[in-house]
């Protein structure tokens, strides 16, 4: 079996199966050219945020069950944030537990490593378990060893059990690797007959920090899934309901619950999960789960509910409903607000308002879709300002904006002019922008400002600049500048 994606238009093996790998299917192979070496090969969708989502019911099960402290892998968390799941290699898709100090408690490693591999073999899950007194040695043992269950008991035997696993064990990047193969270094142990100086000068501190880590010499932080209280609303109907107005009232009575357990707590909820579990017209029971992701946590049951509407208007069910399930996730902190003026309520209310509209807006579009505008310590105007992605969580920043003069647009990057000036340091009576000619009849200026001659002492210092404010024959307002050394022209900005 092999999992499959689409690349550039072409269907692209993502996940094998370890059959397949036998067999001489790849990862990165085209769907068609691994069905022609296996023609028996079953191929299902690659859905990466579904495997994720399993592996965290899976660890928050290990979290109740075995230890408090249960962590993903780094590079799976890393993958998630920055939306490249797709890209994650299949090695890191692994579950971290600390049993420090649990050993009784389960009746021994043995009893634990039989109980582990009977239930997950009883789910349908392959694994590969491995105990050691590191992360990183439990790590390469999981992954490499021929057997399914390994166990290192002294850290004075880890050197002697990685020896010969390949370089990939050590966790090293895919650069490194590549670079070391070229010298002829393939295993743990030829890495290890390699001088320490020559390592660090060759390839830097990385490899060494992963090989310390792997042996016990350096410490590895372990960061554990934070426990949550569940925040949850369920109901359930010995009859069935199939009528969408019903429906969205059950929903606002279950919002109108959660909001209140929400309030008691001082916090706000930004992700917020319904599921609706039912039978169709032929007895086949179904199930089907919405995720609405907020930009801005908000206690505005009337926004809450505009979100919910659009799924019970667009959104057809094969049959009756007969339990829903509405819970709340990613919450964080909401003071209490104290009593305001009118007018500090009006504006208090326009930003409810405008929460509730970028929550709907990143519902339809997206999160990724929405931008925010911030603002930088820089007094070169293309670089004072950036518009970033809109994130979970507001960034705080004590930078003071200076109120100045400037145009309503500015260009992102300023874009060459040409002017024609009566004298050098005055400002233009004419300009060409875009190919098209202006005449000025109004301008003010100069305004001198300076390179950032701090800011990257590798890059090319830039120009000093003059400014000008001029107005072309139809009234529009320009901002201009003129390298002072080069004595180009550029427009930086228009007013509106």
């Amino acid at each position: 079996m092999v999992l499959t994606g689409r690349v550039q238009g072409t269907e692209t093996v993502f996940r094998v199966s370890r059959a397949a790998q036998r067999q001489g299917i790849q990862r990165g192979m085209s769907f068609l050219l691994a069905q022609g070496v296996l023609p028996s090969l079953v191929m299902e969708p690659f859905a990466p945020k579904e495997d994720l989502r399993a592996l965290l019911k899976l660890a928050r099960w290990c979290q109740k069950r075995l230890s408090p402290t249960v962590s993903l892998e780094q590079e799976t968390i890393k993958a998630y944030r920055s939306s490249s799941l797709e890209n994650l290699n299949p090695l890191f898709t692994g579950i971290i537990l600390d049993i420090t100090g649990t050993e009784k408690l389960h009746g021994g490693w043995n009893s634990l490593t039989r109980f582990l591999l009977a239930r997950l073999t009883r789910k349908g899950i392959a694994c590969s378990l491995a105990i050691a007194p590191t992360i990183g040695a439990a790590w390469a043992l999981s992954r490499f060893s021929p057997e399914p269950c390994t166990f290192i008991d002294q850290r004075e035997e880890i050197q002697k059990s990685l020896c010969p696993f390949p370089l990939q064990a050590l966790r090293m990047e895919s650069e490194d690797i590549q670079a070391l193969s070229t010298l002829g270094i393939f295993t743990v142990q030829d890495f290890l007959a390699l001088p320490r100086k020559e390592i660090l000068q060759r390839f830097g501190i990385g490899p060494l920090i992963r090989l310390d880590q792997a042996l016990g010499y350096r410490e590895e932080p372990l960061f554990s899934l934070r426990q949550q209280h569940a925040t949850e609303c369920i109901r359930s109907f010995e009859t069935g309901i199939d009528k969408r107005s019903a429906l969205e009232r059950i929903t606002l009575d279950m919002l109108d619950e959660l909001v209140v357990i929400l309030e008691r707590r001082k916090s706000v909820s930004l992700l917020y999960v319904l599921t609706l579990s039912g039978l169709d017209r032929e007895a086949r029971s179904f199930s089907l789960t919405k995720q609405f992701s907020l930009l801005e946590g908000t206690r505005n049951k009337k926004n809450l509910l505009s979100l919910f509407h659009r799924l019970f208007e667009q959104e057809s069910f094969p049959g009756p409903i007969y339990h829903l399930h509405l819970r709340a996730h990613l919450q964080k902190h909401f003071a209490g607000e104290q009593i305001k003026t009118l007018r500090e309520s009006s504006r208090e209310a326009l930003s409810h308002e405008l929460d509730g509209l970028m929550n709907n807006i990143s519902s339809l579009l997206g999160k990724e879709s929405i931008f925010g505008l911030s603002f930088r310590e820089s007094h070169i105007p293309e670089r004072s300002f950036a518009f970033q992605p809109k994130t979970l969580h507001k960034t705080k920043t004590s930078l003071q904006i200076e109120p100045r003069s400037y145009p309503s647009y500015i260009l992102s990057l300023p874009e060459p002019i040409q002017a024609i000036a009566l004298l050098p340091d005055k400002p233009p009576v004419k300009i060409t922008w875009r190919k098209r000619a202006y005449r000025i009849v109004n301008s003010f200026g100069p305004e001198k400002i300076s390179s950032e001659w701090w800011s990257n002492p590798l890059e090319q210092p830039q120009e000093d600049r003059e400014y000008f404010t001029l107005q072309e024959e139809n009234g529009r307002w320009l901002w201009v500048y003129r390298c002072q050394r080069s004595h180009e022209w550029y427009l930086q900005g228009v007013w509106a």
